[in-house]
């Protein structure tokens, strides 16, 4: 019986196929990951095949090390970054040696943004203004994001309400979570 049961769950998800709707996405900005910095470092390669494996493998480590600090999701800051750099590519305002991956300052009209001496600073600081407008709690290590005092903390706790707040942009909380459903359809 248990059998026959197994085989009706199985032929039935090969006929319904497109049909299955995927797990929703989870929009909270705070909390935990499943995924594995490896799975990100291939998604970020696959996006981007002109990035060097080390620096993509370096910068997911930073993102996870950083999310873990603050209890910040870590496909949130990821996706994120995505969407800002276009995979890394940057172009637009910003600039690599900026290290500036989440669009600080990038307001369009030429305006290049903020710089940061370090990719582990521009991380720090990304993952502790995504903490600012998700909670109230204090960071973890030494503030380093300049823009927390212009984020009334704890406003904007799910990334869709990001929308019209990190950007002018009404869909951009949408495009990130885009991004977000296709990391957990491709890297689970």
């Amino acid at each position: 019986m248990k059998l026959r049961c197994l085989a009706f769950v199985a032929i039935s998800c090969i006929i319904l196929g497109d049909y299955v709707k995927a797990a929703p996405i989870n929009d909270n900005i705070m909390g935990v990951d499943r995924v594995s910095a490896e799975k990100l470092t291939e998604f970020l390669v696959r996006n981007n095949p002109n990035i060097k494996q080390d620096y993509a493998r370096r910068i997911v480590r930073i993102y996870d090390t950083e999310c873990r600090a603050e209890g910040v999701r870590l496909t949130v800051a990821f996706s994120q970054m995505c969407l800002e750099t276009g995979f890394l590519r940057f172009g637009n305002d910003v600039r690599p040696e900026q290290n500036n991956f989440c669009g600080f300052g990038a307001v369009g009209s030429n305006a290049c943004g903020n710089y940061f001496s370090t990719m582990n600073e521009g991380v720090r600081a990304h993952v502790q203004h995504l903490k600012a407008y998700a909670s109230k709690r204090k960071t973890t290590h030494p503030c380093v994001d300049a823009r927390r005092k212009m984020v009334q903390l704890g406003s904007a706790q799910k990334v869709s309400k990001l929308s019209g707040r990190w950007a002018a942009d009404r869909n951009y909380g949408k495009k990130i979570l885009e991004i977000m459903g296709r990391i957990q359809t491709e890297c689970h």
